[in-house]
């Protein structure tokens, strides 16, 4: 009898432990759900009668604040911040709520973050607050779609000694960091740049697949110097299936390597060079997917700067006319990333 009512009783506290569980965790939620919705009024209300929600994460890792960040909500910012949550922790993309904000285009929550102390100004230094709807949005270069067809221009600014390369293997860019500590932000990754030299034996392999990004944009010229402007640098990107390790070798920087969560690390580059991988991730993507004609089966080359594909089957239906299975989608909406 003893021993069945100790069992019992056992059984009685793990109930109760496990209601006591979900009633906190249905209390984090409701209190998460409020933020995200931008429910000013609920939130204040819990947090009245429960303060240690303040700073609670969900299943996702997200707090109230990036929730409200993520969802434009500035009244809920504001009274979380006036409350003192904490502003700098981050998710498991390593972003904070400010980081969330600006990536999201909400500038006026964003501000508000950047203003909301010292500490906030030390940490988030060079805050740019310009226009801007996506991250990985921005043009640096000039795409000059127009030389996509010129291959005499092409193959001569290949070889010209200004052109920069940038280098991918598995779709992921070569990249390095100056930085030791481990607490990564927007920047502290930067493109490792080649010449024609460094990548010369990689261009002549038939598997290396090619892509011209554009050309560096003109700066404002003086007056004085208007009659002679030499043509800024052009851009190149490739991908090869050569060994990531033999690859690194080629990099004078310190700290390179090919990023092994995309998808995340790439938000440590700034947004001029996010950019820049954005629109080539996304053409050699294209590439590593269609090498076969979609109308015949057939082999397809590359052509037109790395914006085309053709079949290689002279007969192919694909070559009489313009067909969108011949080109990639390259719209600056964040599907095409």
């Amino acid at each position: 009898m003893k021993g069945e009512s100790g069992k019992n009783l056992l059984e009685a506290a793990l109930q109760m432990t496990s209601l006591q569980l979900s009633a906190k965790e249905e209390m984090v939620e409701k209190f998460l759900d409020a933020a995200a919705r931008g429910d000013v009024s609920l939130v204040s209300s819990l947090l009245s009668h429960v303060p240690s929600l303040l700073n609670q994460t969900g299943n996702s890792g997200w707090t109230a604040l990036m929730l409200a960040a993520r969802n434009g909500h500035h009244h809920v910012v504001e009274k979380l911040l006036s409350l003192g949550c904490d502003q700098f922790s981050v998710n498991g993309s390593s972003q904070t709520a400010y980081d969330i904000a600006k990536f999201w285009g909400h500038r006026h929550i964003a501000g508000l973050l950047s203003r909301s102390g010292d500490a906030c100004g030390r940490i988030l230094q060079g805050v740019d607050l310009s226009p801007q709807e996506n991250y990985f949005g921005r043009e640096t270069l000039d795409r000059l779609s127009a030389k996509r067809t010129d291959k005499v221009w092409l193959e001569a600014k290949l070889s010209a000694a200004d052109t920069i390369f940038l280098l991918f293997s598995n779709l992921s860019p070569m990249v390095y960091t100056s930085q030791e500590d481990s607490r990564e932000r927007p920047g502290d990754f930067q493109l490792c740049r080649f010449g024609y030299q460094d990548v010369k034996d990689l261009l002549q392999e038939p598997s290396t697949v090619t892509i011209f990004l554009g050309m560096e944009k003109l700066r404002s010229p003086s007056s004085s110097s208007s009659q002679s402007i030499a043509e800024p640098p052009v851009w190149f990107a490739i991908n090869t299936d050569r060994d990531a390790a033999e690859l690194l070798k080629r990099c004078r920087e310190k700290n390179c390597s090919f990023p092994r969560s995309p998808n995340r690390d790439l938000l440590k580059l700034s947004e001029d060079e996010a950019g820049i991988v954005a629109q080539a991730r996304s053409v050699l993507a294209w590439h590593s997917r269609y090498s076969f004609c979609p109308t015949c089966g057939s082999s397809t080359r590359l052509e037109e700067g790395g914006y085309k594909r053709s079949c290689s089957n002279s007969e192919c239906r694909s070559l009489q006319g313009v067909h969108n299975t011949c080109y990639p989608r390259v719209g600056m909406k964040p599907h095409s990333f």
